[in-house]
């Protein structure tokens, strides 16, 4: 979320936005809690958009917050 972009608060609300009204809803309601969810954001995210961020995900014990804009490794890329 917002990687190298944590300048561009206006977009980040808008995102944000689009997270909370499409992404969300989906994730919650999914039929089983057999997954981890990890959403990426830009470490100098803007504090209210992280905030924000930090109150939707934290009820959630299998949704995390990873403020990295540095890549994860997975298997697609371990070559």
């Amino acid at each position: 979320f917002m990687q190298d972009q944590a300048n561009l608060v206006v977009l980040g609300k808008a995102r944000l936005l689009l997270f909370e009204t499409f992404c969300m809803p989906t994730m919650i309601h999914q039929n089983t809690d057999n997954f981890l969810w990890f959403v990426m954001t830009d470490p100098n995210l803007n504090g209210d958009l992280l905030q924000r961020l930090v109150s939707l995900l934290s009820p959630y014990p299998h949704f995390y917050l990873v403020a990295s804009n540095s890549k994860l490794l997975t298997p697609a890329n371990l070559t």
